[in-house]
C-alpha cells in the first residue's frame, strides 16, 4: 500500500469513526480498544492496528462529545411550565407564511424566583411580522414544551440534530439589543440584497433569485417548491459547490495579477461572508472547505487529490458538527453528489466521449446522470420516491443557471437605483421564468415510488465503488489524468 492510499485510509477511519460516533451512544470501551489497539500498534507496527485504534479512539471522542451535547439541555424538566429566558438568536430567521422561526440559545432561566444559568438551544415560534437579527438578545415569556409527534417525521429526531429538545410557540418577546455579531452582518447584508431583488422582481421570481443565490426557498409557494421538487430541480434552489466555483473563478479573473497569497486571502473571507449570508448550510459549508483547500494547495504550487480532498472535507465538516454526517440528509445529497462528478464521472465519461457534445449538452447530461446516480439511493431510502425527469429537466435548467445567477446577482446589487435597476432586471426576469416553466413542464411528469429496499442495494453497490476509486491504482491510472483534464476545464 503506497503512503497516499494509507493516508487515505487514514481519512476514511476518520470520518467512519464520526459517522458512527452519531448512531451510538457513548461507550468507555469504545476510548479503551482505540488506546489498546494503539499500544499493539506501537509494539507491532502493524498499520491495519493503527487505523482501526484511530476509528475507535474517533468513536469514542465523538460519541462522547454529542452526549455532551444533549445533556445540555436543562429545559425538560420544565416542560408545559412558563418560564422566562434569556439569551440570543443563534440562526437566521426562517420566515414562513403563519410564523416565524428561529434557534435561541438560553443562557439564564427564571422559574418561581429562581434563576438559572444553562446553554440549552431551543426552537422559538413567533408571528409572521415579528423578526429579529442572528445574534440579538431577547427576553421570552412562553411556555416550553417537548417537540410534537408526527406519524410519518420523527420531528424530534431532525430537532435533535440541530441540538434542539424543546420549543417555545408565540412567547411574549422583549427585545435586548441588536445583533452585532458576524451573523448579525451577514443577515443584514442579505436582507439588503433580498430587498433589492424584491423591489424589482415580483414573486415567486424573487423568492427563486434568493434560492439560487443564497439558498433561501421557504418563501417560495407550495406549487413552486412542488414543480422544483417533481422535476429534479430542486438542487439549483440550494447553495451549491457551483456556486463558490463561481465566486473563486470572478475573484481569481480580478486578483491574478495580486499573486497567490492575495488570492487567498480575499478568497477565504469572501467565502466566510458567503457562508454566512447562506446560513451555514451543509452544502455551502462543503463547498467553502473544499474551494479552500483548493486554493490553499494552488498557493502552495501543489495539485490538490480529488480523493484526499473528499476525506479531508468530511473530516473537517465532522469536527465542526459531528451529527452531520450521521443525521444530516442535505450532507448526504451534496456529499453524494460530489462523489458521483468526481469519482464516477470519469468512469462514464470515455463511454460518450465519441458522440457529438453541442452546446456541451452531452457533457451537461453525463455529469447531470452520475449526480442522479449518486443521489438515487439516498433519496429513495429517505423520501421513497425518485423524481426520474430530472436527468432531463437539468439539460435545459443547468446551461442557464450561470445566466440567472448572474443578472439575479446584478439586481441584488443595483435594484435600488433607478432606470439601471429595472434595466437589469428584464433579463434576469425572462431566464428566471423560463426556469419556472421548466420546472412546471417536467413538474408535471411526477415521481416514481421505489422500495427502500432497491436503494439500500444500490448504495451498497455505489459503497463498494467509491473505496474501489479510492484505493484501487487500477482506477488512478484509468481516470486520474480525465479527473486533472476535467478539473482543468472547469476552472
Amino acid at each position: 500500500m503506497s503512503h497516499a492510499q494509507k493516508f487515505r485510509l487514514i481519512l476514511l477511519m476518520l470520518v467512519l469513526g464520526i459517522f458512527a460516533a452519531g448512531l451510538l451512544q457513548f461507550q468507555l470501551w469504545f476510548i479503551s480498544i482505540g488506546i489498546f489497539l494503539g499500544l499493539t500498534f506501537y509494539v507491532f507496527q502493524k498499520f491495519s492496528v493503527l487505523c482501526l485504534s484511530l476509528f475507535f479512539l474517533t468513536l469514542g471522542v465523538f460519541s462522547f462529545r454529542i452526549e455532551a451535547q444533549v445533556k445540555e439541555d436543562y429545559l425538560s424538566e420544565f416542560h408545559y411550565k412558563k418560564i422566562k429566558i434569556q439569551g440570543s438568536v443563534d440562526s437566521f430567521i426562517d420566515q414562513r407564511e403563519k410564523n416565524n422561526r428561529f434557534y435561541f440559545r438560553v443562557q439564564k432561566l427564571e422559574f418561581r424566583g429562581e434563576t438559572l444559568e444553562t446553554r440549552a438551544r431551543i426552537l422559538v415560534m413567533v408571528k409572521p411580522d415579528e423578526y429579529f437579527l442572528y445574534g440579538q438578545n431577547l427576553e421570552l415569556v412562553g411556555t416550553v414544551k417537548a417537540p410534537p409527534e408526527f406519524q410519518e417525521f420523527d420531528y424530534a429526531g431532525f430537532l435533535r440534530r440541530h441540538q434542539v429538545q424543546s420549543l417555545i410557540r408565540f412567547p411574549k418577546v422583549e427585545p435586548q439589543e441588536a445583533g452585532t455579531t458576524f451573523w448579525g452582518f451577514t443577515q443584514n447584508l442579505r436582507n439588503k440584497l433580498s430587498e433589492n431583488l424584491k423591489s424589482q422582481l415580483p414573486d415567486p421570481h424573487a423568492s427563486i433569485a434568493m434560492g439560487v443565490l443564497v439558498g433561501v426557498k421557504n418563501q417560495l409557494p407550495e406549487s413552486t417548491q412542488f414543480d422544483f421538487k417533481t422535476s429534479g430541480l430542486q438542487h439549483l434552489l440550494v447553495v451549491s459547490g457551483t456556486n463558490v466555483s463561481i465566486i473563486l473563478l470572478v475573484l481569481g479573473f480580478f486578483l491574478k495579477r495580486f499573486g497567490a497569497i492575495i488570492f487567498l486571502v480575499v478568497s477565504l473571507i469572501f467565502l466566510m461572508v458567503y457562508v454566512g449570508m447562506s446560513g451555514a448550510e451543509a452544502p455551502v459549508i462543503r463547498a467553502a472547505v473544499m474551494g479552500g483547500i483548493v486554493g490553499f494547495a494552488l498557493v502552495l504550487g501543489r495539485q490538490a487529490d480529488y480523493r484526499n480532498l473528499l476525506l479531508i472535507t468530511a473530516v473537517i465538516m465532522g469536527i465542526y458538527d459531528p451529527l452531520m454526517l450521521s443525521k444530516d440528509i442535505g450532507f448526504f445529497l451534496s456529499f453524494a453528489a460530489t462523489i458521483g462528478i468526481l469519482l464516477l464521472l470519469p468512469v462514464v465519461q470515455p463511454w460518450l466521449s465519441k458522440c457529438p457534445d453541442p452546446f456541451h449538452l452531452t457533457t451537461i447530461f453525463t455529469v447531470s446522470l452520475v449526480a442522479q446516480i449518486a443521489v438515487f439511493p439516498i433519496i429513495v431510502i429517505f423520501f421513497g420516491d425518485f423524481p426520474w425527469a430530472g436527468i432531463f429537466s437539468n439539460l435545459l435548467a443547468e446551461p442557464v443557471m450561470p445566466l440567472i445567477m448572474l443578472t439575479s446577482f446584478l439586481v441584488s446589487l443595483f435594484g435600488s437605483i433607478p432606470i439601471i435597476g429595472e434595466l437589469i432586471a428584464i433579463p434576469a426576469f425572462v431566464l428566471l421564468e423560463l426556469l419556472l416553466q421548466i420546472a412546471h413542464l417536467f413538474g408535471l411528469f411526477g415521481v416514481i415510488s421505489i422500495s427502500s429496499l432497491i436503494g439500500w442495494i444500490v448504495l451498497f453497490l455505489l459503497s463498494v465503488f467509491v473505496l474501489w476509486a479510492l484505493f484501487s491504482e487500477h482506477y488512478e491510472a484509468r481516470c486520474g489524468e480525465f479527473v486533472v483534464e476535467f478539473q482543468s476545464n472547469k476552472s
